[in-house]
């Protein structure tokens, strides 16, 4: 939504009005501000090519990462960028109107400032062989991570005994210099040092956030 952020220059024309000038959506519909024509850009996998228009590009601060998505082919094997930054929402067409409720999409778009959504973002597995540990933190986004120049994740891995001491700590970064690219993942052995619990911990710095945000923080009990 940028009812309070118009100087930031997406609003509703930039998705939704055609080269003629008319205005597009998923239904077609006639309401008291205007007409709308269903579009094959607002159905299906025809929506990619929405954000693709611009997410395909690097501009200013916010990197290309369409193009992960095209070089994928993800488009073509039926994902939508919308499945993971659209929620589904029931809601009337246009407010302020007696129509319907119908199916649709939230256009408060989730993106990582929302810590919830950041974690999903990662799945984490570890597998204990003896003294080693190996811990591996998998993207599982459809596109290359972090998706801002300035957006920096850190992960701290923390070996803790059995009285929540912690025995030993390691560093992991993800950021323009060291992004994780679409489907990779971090990779690291660590020596067990006779710790039984592995704490894994993530937090979000970027420009517009007043100080770090905590997205991720799981223990995991170690066997043995």
């Amino acid at each position: 939504m940028r009812e309070d952020d118009p100087h930031l220059g997406v609003d509703c024309a930039s998705c939704h009005r055609g080269p003629d000038g008319g205005i597009l959506g998923p239904f077609g519909a006639v309401t008291e501000a205007h007409p709308s024509t269903r579009s094959e850009h607002f159905t299906g996998a025809g929506s990619n090519a929405l954000c693709l228009a611009c997410h395909s590009r690097t501009i200013g601060p916010v990197i290309g990462l369409g193009r992960d998505f095209e070089e994928a082919e993800l488009g073509e094997r039926g994902y939508r960028c919308i499945d993971c930054h659209m929620a589904p929402i029931e809601r009337r067409l246009a407010e302020g109107e007696e129509l319907p409720l119908r199916q649709g999409r939230s256009h408060r778009l989730q993106t990582p400032r929302d810590p919830a959504f950041l974690r999903q973002a990662f799945a984490i597995e570890v597998e204990a062989e003896g003294e080693v540990l190996r811990v591996s933190i998998a993207n599982r986004a459809g596109h290359r991570v972090p998706g801002l120049t300035d957006r920096v994740l850190r992960f701290t891995l923390e070996l803790l005994d059995s009285s929540e001491t912690v025995l030993d700590s390691f560093p992991l970064e993800v950021s323009r210099r060291e992004p994780l690219e679409l489907g990779r993942s971090l990779r690291v052995e660590l020596p067990r040092a006779g710790a039984v619990r592995l704490r894994i911990v993530g937090r979000h710095e970027a420009a517009s956030l007043l100080s770090p945000v905590t997205f991720l923080e799981r223990v995991i009990e170690l066997d043995g």
